[in-house]
Protein backbone atom coordinates (compact mmCIF):
# COMPACT_ATOMS: atom_id res chain seq x y z
CA UNK A 1 0.00 0.00 0.00
CA UNK A 2 1.60 2.99 -1.50
CA UNK A 3 2.24 5.93 1.13
CA UNK A 4 3.44 8.49 -1.60
CA UNK A 5 0.37 10.37 -2.21
CA UNK A 6 -0.07 13.77 -0.24
CA UNK A 7 -1.18 14.26 3.43
CA UNK A 8 -3.97 15.90 4.34
CA UNK A 9 -8.04 14.96 3.70
CA UNK A 10 -8.47 15.29 -0.55
CA UNK A 11 -11.99 16.59 -0.42
CA UNK A 12 -13.50 19.92 0.81
CA UNK A 13 -15.23 19.39 4.61
CA UNK A 14 -18.66 20.66 2.85
CA UNK A 15 -18.34 18.31 0.54
CA UNK A 16 -17.77 15.26 3.22
CA UNK A 17 -20.64 17.17 5.20
CA UNK A 18 -22.94 17.07 2.32
CA UNK A 19 -22.24 13.65 1.99
CA UNK A 20 -23.44 12.41 5.50
CA UNK A 21 -26.17 14.56 5.15
CA UNK A 22 -27.44 12.69 1.80
CA UNK A 23 -26.54 9.50 3.47
CA UNK A 24 -29.06 10.22 6.57
CA UNK A 25 -31.83 12.15 4.19
CA UNK A 26 -31.89 8.42 2.62
CA UNK A 27 -32.34 6.41 5.84
CA UNK A 28 -34.07 8.52 8.30
CA UNK A 29 -37.19 8.95 6.71
CA UNK A 30 -37.37 5.57 6.75
CA UNK A 31 -36.50 4.87 10.35
CA UNK A 32 -39.33 7.23 10.79
CA UNK A 33 -42.22 5.72 8.35
CA UNK A 34 -40.97 1.91 9.58
CA UNK A 35 -40.12 1.62 13.17
CA UNK A 36 -40.02 -2.39 13.35
CA UNK A 37 -36.95 -3.99 13.52
CA UNK A 38 -36.16 -6.66 10.26
CA UNK A 39 -33.86 -8.98 10.19
CA UNK A 40 -32.32 -11.79 12.39
CA UNK A 41 -29.20 -10.72 13.71
CA UNK A 42 -30.50 -6.99 14.73
CA UNK A 43 -33.53 -8.34 16.77
CA UNK A 44 -30.98 -10.29 18.38
CA UNK A 45 -28.85 -7.92 19.01
CA UNK A 46 -31.39 -5.79 20.38
CA UNK A 47 -32.85 -8.44 22.59
CA UNK A 48 -29.72 -9.01 24.03
CA UNK A 49 -28.65 -5.50 24.45
CA UNK A 50 -27.85 -6.38 27.96
CA UNK A 51 -25.07 -8.45 27.22
CA UNK A 52 -21.35 -7.79 25.43
CA UNK A 53 -20.61 -11.35 23.94
CA UNK A 54 -22.74 -12.94 21.76
CA UNK A 55 -21.66 -16.41 20.25
CA UNK A 56 -18.96 -15.99 18.13
CA UNK A 57 -19.82 -12.67 17.12
CA UNK A 58 -17.38 -9.49 17.35
CA UNK A 59 -18.03 -7.19 19.99
CA UNK A 60 -17.63 -3.84 18.45
CA UNK A 61 -20.92 -3.49 16.79
CA UNK A 62 -22.94 -5.12 19.98
CA UNK A 63 -21.25 -2.71 22.19
CA UNK A 64 -22.63 0.37 20.57
CA UNK A 65 -25.77 -1.53 20.73
CA UNK A 66 -25.19 -2.13 24.44
CA UNK A 67 -24.39 1.66 25.07
CA UNK A 68 -27.04 3.23 23.46
CA UNK A 69 -29.61 1.20 24.71
CA UNK A 70 -28.18 1.96 28.09
CA UNK A 71 -28.60 5.09 27.61
CA UNK A 72 -31.85 5.39 25.62
CA UNK A 73 -33.50 1.84 25.81
CA UNK A 74 -36.48 2.69 23.08
CA UNK A 75 -34.75 0.78 20.01
CA UNK A 76 -35.35 3.78 17.29
CA UNK A 77 -32.50 5.59 19.01
CA UNK A 78 -29.88 2.03 18.41
CA UNK A 79 -31.59 2.70 14.81
CA UNK A 80 -30.83 6.22 14.56
CA UNK A 81 -27.12 5.77 15.52
CA UNK A 82 -26.18 2.87 13.41
CA UNK A 83 -27.95 5.15 10.43
CA UNK A 84 -25.87 7.78 11.41
CA UNK A 85 -22.81 5.09 11.57
CA UNK A 86 -24.02 3.68 8.09
CA UNK A 87 -24.24 7.42 6.48
CA UNK A 88 -20.39 7.94 7.45
CA UNK A 89 -19.46 4.88 4.98
CA UNK A 90 -19.66 7.96 2.16
CA UNK A 91 -16.89 10.33 2.78
CA UNK A 92 -15.01 7.53 4.07
CA UNK A 93 -15.06 5.81 0.25
CA UNK A 94 -14.99 9.60 -0.85
CA UNK A 95 -11.85 9.98 0.54
CA UNK A 96 -10.27 6.43 -0.47
CA UNK A 97 -11.26 7.15 -3.98
CA UNK A 98 -10.10 11.18 -4.11
CA UNK A 99 -6.71 9.92 -2.55
CA UNK A 100 -5.61 8.00 -5.53
CA UNK A 101 -8.41 9.61 -8.24
CA UNK A 102 -9.03 12.93 -7.64
CA UNK A 103 -11.92 14.72 -6.10
CA UNK A 104 -14.73 14.64 -8.72
CA UNK A 105 -14.08 10.67 -8.54
CA UNK A 106 -14.40 11.23 -4.84
CA UNK A 107 -17.41 12.46 -4.50
CA UNK A 108 -18.88 10.49 -7.56
CA UNK A 109 -18.79 7.33 -5.37
CA UNK A 110 -19.75 8.80 -2.14
CA UNK A 111 -22.94 9.72 -3.67
CA UNK A 112 -23.31 6.52 -5.05
CA UNK A 113 -22.99 4.66 -1.84
CA UNK A 114 -25.00 7.07 0.27
CA UNK A 115 -27.85 5.61 -1.95
CA UNK A 116 -27.35 2.14 -2.45
CA UNK A 117 -30.22 0.91 -2.04
CA UNK A 118 -28.74 -2.34 -0.34
CA UNK A 119 -26.55 -0.29 1.66
CA UNK A 120 -29.45 2.10 2.79
CA UNK A 121 -31.67 -1.30 3.24
CA UNK A 122 -29.11 -2.98 6.15
CA UNK A 123 -27.76 0.36 7.88
CA UNK A 124 -31.30 1.47 9.82
CA UNK A 125 -31.05 -1.39 11.56
CA UNK A 126 -27.94 -2.78 14.14
CA UNK A 127 -26.11 -5.14 11.44
CA UNK A 128 -22.14 -5.88 11.97
CA UNK A 129 -21.52 -4.28 8.41
CA UNK A 130 -22.75 -0.73 9.18
CA UNK A 131 -19.65 -0.46 11.43
CA UNK A 132 -17.26 -2.14 9.82
CA UNK A 133 -17.11 -0.90 6.32
CA UNK A 134 -17.20 2.62 7.16
CA UNK A 135 -14.02 1.83 9.56
CA UNK A 136 -12.37 -0.21 6.85
CA UNK A 137 -12.69 2.63 4.26
CA UNK A 138 -11.03 4.98 6.97
CA UNK A 139 -8.21 2.28 7.31
CA UNK A 140 -7.70 2.45 3.79
CA UNK A 141 -7.17 5.54 3.41
CA UNK A 142 -5.27 6.42 6.62
CA UNK A 143 -2.95 3.72 4.88
CA UNK A 144 -2.60 5.09 1.84
CA UNK A 145 -1.98 8.32 2.88
CA UNK A 146 0.93 7.00 5.33
CA UNK A 147 -0.77 7.81 8.33
CA UNK A 148 0.12 4.47 10.07
CA UNK A 149 -1.70 4.78 13.31
CA UNK A 150 -4.40 5.67 12.79
CA UNK A 151 -4.57 3.20 9.74
CA UNK A 152 -3.95 0.92 12.62
CA UNK A 153 -6.22 2.23 14.73
CA UNK A 154 -9.39 1.89 12.28
CA UNK A 155 -8.56 -1.73 10.87
CA UNK A 156 -7.98 -3.29 14.02
CA UNK A 157 -11.61 -1.65 15.29
CA UNK A 158 -12.80 -3.28 12.06
CA UNK A 159 -11.35 -6.36 13.35
CA UNK A 160 -13.54 -6.13 15.85
CA UNK A 161 -16.33 -6.02 13.66
CA UNK A 162 -16.27 -8.39 11.01
CA UNK A 163 -14.00 -11.16 10.99
CA UNK A 164 -13.59 -11.02 6.91
CA UNK A 165 -11.69 -7.59 8.17
CA UNK A 166 -8.76 -9.71 9.34
CA UNK A 167 -8.39 -10.27 5.53
CA UNK A 168 -7.31 -6.55 5.52
CA UNK A 169 -5.41 -6.63 8.29
CA UNK A 170 -3.21 -9.53 6.81
CA UNK A 171 -2.67 -7.39 3.50
CA UNK A 172 -2.19 -4.12 5.62
CA UNK A 173 0.79 -7.01 7.51
CA UNK A 174 1.82 -8.58 4.11
CA UNK A 175 2.64 -5.07 2.97
CA UNK A 176 5.05 -4.12 5.37
CA UNK A 177 6.66 -7.43 5.77
CA UNK A 178 10.20 -5.65 5.83
CA UNK A 179 9.59 -5.24 9.56
CA UNK A 180 7.64 -8.08 11.01
CA UNK A 181 7.30 -7.42 14.15
CA UNK A 182 6.28 -3.54 13.67
CA UNK A 183 3.46 -5.07 11.34
CA UNK A 184 2.04 -7.15 13.79
CA UNK A 185 2.06 -4.86 16.23
CA UNK A 186 -0.12 -2.90 14.02
CA UNK A 187 -2.24 -4.63 12.56
CA UNK A 188 -2.59 -7.97 14.12
CA UNK A 189 -3.74 -6.31 17.84
CA UNK A 190 -7.18 -7.16 17.36
CA UNK A 191 -7.13 -10.67 16.16
CA UNK A 192 -4.72 -11.48 18.55
CA UNK A 193 -6.13 -10.04 21.79
CA UNK A 194 -9.49 -11.27 20.50
CA UNK A 195 -8.78 -14.75 20.48
CA UNK A 196 -6.73 -14.14 23.75
CA UNK A 197 -9.26 -13.19 25.24
CA UNK A 198 -11.71 -15.73 23.98
CA UNK A 199 -9.27 -18.69 23.98
CA UNK A 200 -9.41 -18.94 20.77
CA UNK A 201 -11.93 -17.25 17.51
CA UNK A 202 -15.34 -18.21 19.30
CA UNK A 203 -16.72 -20.14 22.76
CA UNK A 204 -17.65 -23.73 22.71
CA UNK A 205 -21.45 -24.34 21.13
CA UNK A 206 -20.72 -22.09 18.11
CA UNK A 207 -18.85 -21.74 14.86
CA UNK A 208 -16.96 -18.89 12.66
CA UNK A 209 -16.48 -20.83 9.57
CA UNK A 210 -19.12 -23.18 8.08
CA UNK A 211 -17.34 -26.36 6.99
CA UNK A 212 -20.18 -28.39 6.45
CA UNK A 213 -19.61 -30.53 2.72
CA UNK A 214 -23.08 -30.53 2.02
CA UNK A 215 -23.18 -27.20 0.97
CA UNK A 216 -23.31 -26.48 -2.55
CA UNK A 217 -20.23 -22.95 -2.50
CA UNK A 218 -19.85 -22.82 -6.09
CA UNK A 219 -22.83 -21.06 -7.35
CA UNK A 220 -22.23 -17.75 -4.53
CA UNK A 221 -20.06 -15.52 -6.03
CA UNK A 222 -22.94 -15.72 -8.65
CA UNK A 223 -25.59 -15.39 -6.34
CA UNK A 224 -23.63 -12.42 -5.06
CA UNK A 225 -23.04 -10.52 -8.24
CA UNK A 226 -26.35 -11.10 -8.87
CA UNK A 227 -27.66 -9.46 -5.74
CA UNK A 228 -25.41 -6.48 -6.94
CA UNK A 229 -27.29 -6.41 -10.41
CA UNK A 230 -30.85 -7.05 -8.75
CA UNK A 231 -30.46 -4.01 -5.94
CA UNK A 232 -28.52 -1.63 -7.95
CA UNK A 233 -29.23 -2.50 -12.03
CA UNK A 234 -27.03 -2.50 -15.15
CA UNK A 235 -25.68 0.94 -15.13
CA UNK A 236 -24.13 1.11 -12.24
CA UNK A 237 -22.18 -2.65 -13.19
CA UNK A 238 -21.37 -0.92 -16.36
CA UNK A 239 -19.71 1.85 -14.85
CA UNK A 240 -17.77 -0.41 -12.40
CA UNK A 241 -16.65 -2.06 -15.23
CA UNK A 242 -15.45 0.91 -17.11
CA UNK A 243 -13.96 2.18 -13.31
CA UNK A 244 -11.77 -1.10 -13.20
CA UNK A 245 -10.29 -0.69 -16.65
CA UNK A 246 -9.48 3.24 -16.20
CA UNK A 247 -7.84 2.14 -12.83
CA UNK A 248 -6.16 -0.55 -14.86
CA UNK A 249 -4.80 2.34 -17.73
CA UNK A 250 -4.04 4.73 -15.12
CA UNK A 251 -1.78 2.09 -13.14
CA UNK A 252 -3.47 2.70 -9.99
CA UNK A 253 -1.42 0.27 -7.62
CA UNK A 254 -3.82 1.24 -4.60
CA UNK A 255 -6.59 -0.15 -6.68
CA UNK A 256 -4.53 -3.35 -6.75
CA UNK A 257 -5.00 -3.94 -3.23
CA UNK A 258 -8.66 -3.30 -3.25
CA UNK A 259 -9.14 -5.97 -5.43
CA UNK A 260 -6.70 -8.86 -3.92
CA UNK A 261 -9.17 -7.83 -0.74
CA UNK A 262 -12.06 -8.14 -2.52
CA UNK A 263 -10.72 -11.23 -4.14
CA UNK A 264 -9.67 -13.14 -0.95
CA UNK A 265 -13.39 -11.67 0.81
CA UNK A 266 -15.21 -14.02 -1.69
CA UNK A 267 -12.95 -16.85 -1.69
CA UNK A 268 -13.65 -16.64 2.01
CA UNK A 269 -17.39 -15.93 1.62
CA UNK A 270 -17.20 -19.44 -1.01
CA UNK A 271 -15.08 -21.67 1.20
CA UNK A 272 -16.33 -20.50 4.82
CA UNK A 273 -19.36 -18.03 4.89
CA UNK A 274 -22.28 -18.92 6.90
CA UNK A 275 -24.81 -20.99 4.79
CA UNK A 276 -28.03 -19.47 4.56
CA UNK A 277 -30.86 -20.43 3.80
CA UNK A 278 -29.69 -23.64 5.56
CA UNK A 279 -29.78 -26.02 2.50
CA UNK A 280 -29.77 -23.42 -0.40
CA UNK A 281 -26.06 -23.32 -0.69
CA UNK A 282 -26.36 -19.40 -0.53
CA UNK A 283 -24.88 -17.07 1.93
CA UNK A 284 -26.60 -14.13 2.77
CA UNK A 285 -27.42 -11.02 0.81
CA UNK A 286 -25.82 -8.78 3.01
CA UNK A 287 -22.61 -10.06 2.19
CA UNK A 288 -23.03 -8.30 -0.87
CA UNK A 289 -22.50 -5.09 0.86
CA UNK A 290 -18.31 -5.14 0.65
CA UNK A 291 -18.42 -5.99 -3.37
CA UNK A 292 -21.37 -2.90 -3.13
CA UNK A 293 -18.38 -0.58 -2.10
CA UNK A 294 -16.12 -1.71 -4.35
CA UNK A 295 -18.42 -1.24 -7.49
CA UNK A 296 -19.26 1.93 -5.83
CA UNK A 297 -15.88 3.05 -5.79
CA UNK A 298 -14.96 1.70 -9.83
CA UNK A 299 -18.12 3.41 -10.72
CA UNK A 300 -17.44 6.86 -9.24
CA UNK A 301 -13.59 6.49 -11.24
CA UNK A 302 -15.21 6.00 -14.47
CA UNK A 303 -17.47 8.98 -13.72
CA UNK A 304 -14.46 11.05 -12.37
CA UNK A 305 -12.29 10.03 -15.13
CA UNK A 306 -15.35 11.33 -17.51
CA UNK A 307 -15.51 14.51 -16.19
CA UNK A 308 -11.58 14.97 -16.48
CA UNK A 309 -11.69 14.13 -20.30
CA UNK A 310 -15.21 16.53 -20.89
CA UNK A 311 -13.10 19.40 -18.27
CA UNK A 312 -10.12 18.90 -20.85
CA UNK A 313 -12.35 19.70 -23.61
CA UNK A 314 -14.42 22.54 -22.15
CA UNK A 315 -17.26 20.69 -21.63
CA UNK A 316 -18.10 21.39 -18.27
CA UNK A 317 -21.71 22.36 -18.93
CA UNK A 318 -22.70 18.67 -20.47
CA UNK A 319 -20.81 17.25 -17.89
CA UNK A 320 -22.64 18.68 -14.93
CA UNK A 321 -26.19 18.84 -16.87
CA UNK A 322 -25.17 14.73 -17.33
CA UNK A 323 -24.07 14.45 -13.89
CA UNK A 324 -27.08 15.90 -12.35
CA UNK A 325 -29.38 13.21 -15.00
CA UNK A 326 -27.77 10.59 -13.49
CA UNK A 327 -27.85 11.67 -9.80
CA UNK A 328 -31.80 12.76 -10.20
CA UNK A 329 -32.39 8.84 -12.12
CA UNK A 330 -30.17 6.82 -9.59
CA UNK A 331 -31.59 8.69 -6.38
CA UNK A 332 -35.22 8.00 -7.49
CA UNK A 333 -35.30 4.89 -8.47
CA UNK A 334 -32.76 3.63 -5.45
CA UNK A 335 -35.06 5.69 -3.22
CA UNK A 336 -38.19 3.62 -4.46
CA UNK A 337 -36.35 -0.05 -4.59
CA UNK A 338 -35.32 0.83 -0.81
CA UNK A 339 -38.22 1.90 0.55
CA UNK A 340 -40.25 -1.59 -1.49
CA UNK A 341 -37.32 -3.63 0.27
CA UNK A 342 -38.33 -2.10 4.14
CA UNK A 343 -42.20 -1.89 3.25
CA UNK A 344 -41.98 -5.64 2.26
CA UNK A 345 -39.52 -6.77 5.45
CA UNK A 346 -42.06 -5.05 7.84
CA UNK A 347 -45.09 -6.97 6.14
CA UNK A 348 -44.18 -9.74 8.04
CA UNK A 349 -46.97 -11.03 10.48
CA UNK A 350 -44.54 -12.09 13.87
CA UNK A 351 -42.67 -8.82 12.96
CA UNK A 352 -45.36 -6.87 13.00
CA UNK A 353 -47.34 -8.72 16.21
CA UNK A 354 -43.94 -8.16 17.84
CA UNK A 355 -43.89 -4.49 17.04
CA UNK A 356 -48.01 -3.91 18.50
CA UNK A 357 -46.92 -6.01 21.91
CA UNK A 358 -44.15 -3.69 22.80
CA UNK A 359 -46.13 -0.33 21.95
CA UNK A 360 -49.08 -1.71 23.82
CA UNK A 361 -46.34 -2.94 26.77
CA UNK A 362 -45.05 0.59 26.91
CA UNK A 363 -48.32 2.23 27.57
CA UNK A 364 -49.72 -0.25 30.23
CA UNK A 365 -46.35 -1.44 32.00
CA UNK A 366 -45.61 0.55 34.96
CA UNK A 367 -42.08 1.43 35.32
CA UNK A 368 -40.85 -1.75 36.73
CA UNK A 369 -43.14 -4.06 35.05
CA UNK A 370 -42.63 -7.01 33.38
CA UNK A 371 -44.20 -8.82 30.49
CA UNK A 372 -44.36 -12.39 30.45
CA UNK A 373 -44.55 -14.10 27.04
CA UNK A 374 -46.18 -17.51 25.75
CA UNK A 375 -45.28 -18.23 22.02
CA UNK A 376 -44.09 -21.33 20.06
CA UNK A 377 -40.43 -22.65 19.76
CA UNK A 378 -38.64 -22.43 16.80
CA UNK A 379 -38.99 -24.65 14.33
CA UNK A 380 -36.80 -28.10 15.01
CA UNK A 381 -35.36 -28.13 11.50
CA UNK A 382 -33.80 -24.53 11.62
CA UNK A 383 -31.87 -26.04 15.81
CA UNK A 384 -31.25 -29.32 13.46
CA UNK A 385 -29.60 -27.45 11.08
CA UNK A 386 -27.57 -25.62 13.65
CA UNK A 387 -26.19 -28.43 15.01
CA UNK A 388 -25.05 -29.74 12.27
CA UNK A 389 -22.97 -26.78 11.26
CA UNK A 390 -21.43 -26.59 15.03
CA UNK A 391 -20.84 -31.12 13.94
CA UNK A 392 -19.29 -30.43 10.74
CA UNK A 393 -17.06 -27.42 11.86
CA UNK A 394 -15.65 -29.42 14.69
CA UNK A 395 -17.85 -27.38 17.63
CA UNK A 396 -19.13 -28.56 20.88
CA UNK A 397 -22.43 -30.36 19.74
CA UNK A 398 -23.83 -30.93 23.20
CA UNK A 399 -22.94 -27.11 24.29
CA UNK A 400 -24.32 -26.09 21.14
CA UNK A 401 -27.63 -27.95 22.02
CA UNK A 402 -28.05 -26.27 25.75
CA UNK A 403 -27.56 -22.71 24.55
CA UNK A 404 -30.25 -23.64 21.38
CA UNK A 405 -32.79 -24.57 24.11
CA UNK A 406 -32.13 -21.24 25.92
CA UNK A 407 -32.70 -19.39 23.03
CA UNK A 408 -35.56 -20.45 21.31
CA UNK A 409 -37.77 -18.55 21.74
CA UNK A 410 -38.30 -15.75 19.14
CA UNK A 411 -41.57 -14.08 19.43
CA UNK A 412 -40.12 -13.05 23.20
CA UNK A 413 -36.92 -11.90 21.49
CA UNK A 414 -38.73 -9.85 19.14
CA UNK A 415 -40.86 -8.34 21.91
CA UNK A 416 -37.59 -7.58 23.72
CA UNK A 417 -35.92 -6.03 20.65
CA UNK A 418 -38.98 -3.26 20.67
CA UNK A 419 -40.02 -2.51 23.91
CA UNK A 420 -38.51 1.12 25.05
CA UNK A 421 -37.67 -1.00 28.25
CA UNK A 422 -34.57 -2.90 29.09
CA UNK A 423 -35.26 -6.12 27.48
CA UNK A 424 -35.02 -8.47 30.72
CA UNK A 425 -38.77 -6.73 31.76
CA UNK A 426 -39.79 -9.41 28.89
CA UNK A 427 -39.65 -13.15 30.25
CA UNK A 428 -40.95 -16.18 29.74
CA UNK A 429 -44.43 -17.37 30.85
CA UNK A 430 -44.04 -19.22 33.54
CA UNK A 431 -40.75 -17.37 34.76
CA UNK A 432 -42.15 -14.95 37.37
CA UNK A 433 -44.37 -12.72 37.84
CA UNK A 434 -45.77 -10.07 35.43
CA UNK A 435 -48.12 -7.46 34.89
CA UNK A 436 -49.30 -8.56 31.51
CA UNK A 437 -49.43 -11.83 29.83
CA UNK A 438 -48.82 -12.29 25.88
CA UNK A 439 -50.13 -15.47 24.44
CA UNK A 440 -49.75 -16.16 20.86
CA UNK A 441 -52.47 -18.49 19.53
CA UNK A 442 -49.93 -20.83 18.17
CA UNK A 443 -48.05 -21.27 21.84
CA UNK A 444 -48.07 -24.94 22.94
CA UNK A 445 -49.10 -23.90 26.29
CA UNK A 446 -51.67 -21.14 25.56
CA UNK A 447 -54.93 -22.51 27.58
CA UNK A 448 -52.70 -22.62 30.62
CA UNK A 449 -51.63 -19.15 30.45
CA UNK A 450 -54.45 -16.96 28.61
CA UNK A 451 -56.37 -16.47 31.86
CA UNK A 452 -57.63 -12.79 32.98
CA UNK A 453 -58.66 -10.20 31.59
CA UNK A 454 -58.13 -9.34 28.02
CA UNK A 455 -56.17 -5.99 27.41
CA UNK A 456 -55.66 -6.38 23.43
CA UNK A 457 -55.84 -8.92 20.46
CA UNK A 458 -53.89 -8.34 17.40
CA UNK A 459 -53.86 -10.14 14.26
CA UNK A 460 -51.38 -10.34 11.58
CA UNK A 461 -52.28 -12.77 8.72
CA UNK A 462 -52.18 -16.67 9.86
CA UNK A 463 -50.77 -15.36 13.41
CA UNK A 464 -52.66 -14.24 16.30
CA UNK A 465 -51.78 -12.99 20.03
CA UNK A 466 -54.07 -11.75 22.93
CA UNK A 467 -52.48 -9.49 26.03
CA UNK A 468 -53.83 -10.56 29.24
CA UNK A 469 -53.60 -8.71 33.04
CA UNK A 470 -53.70 -11.51 35.39
CA UNK A 471 -55.68 -11.99 38.13
CA UNK A 472 -53.67 -11.72 40.76
CA UNK A 473 -50.85 -9.02 39.03
CA UNK A 474 -47.46 -8.81 41.45
CA UNK A 475 -47.13 -5.81 43.59
CA UNK A 476 -50.99 -4.97 43.60
CA UNK A 477 -50.98 -3.03 40.22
Amino acid sequence: MSASVQAGFPLRWPDAWALIVLGLLARLPLLLEYPAVHGGDPVLRLARSEELLIAYWLPLPQLVVYLTRALAPDPCWTRTVFALVGALAAPALAWVVATTAGAGAGRAAGVLVSLHPLLVYYSIVPYQEVVAIPLLLVAAAALLRGRELLGSLALGLACLCRYEAWIGAALAGFARRRSPLRAVALFGWAPIGWMLARGGLAPPGSYVFDLDMSADRLQRVAFLLGKLREYAGDPVLWLAALGAFAAWRRGLRAWAWGGVFLALYLAAQTAVGHEYPPGSGHVSERVAQVPAVAACALAGLALGAAGDFAMRRQLGLVVSLASSVLAAWLGLGWSSRTRALVAAANQDPSLRLAFSVARMADRRLSPTGQIAVAGPQAPPAAVSDYLRKVEASGGDVERARVLAQQANAPDAARIRAHLARPPSRVIQAGAGPAELIVVFDDAPERARFATGAIVARFVEGARGVTLYRPRDPPNGH
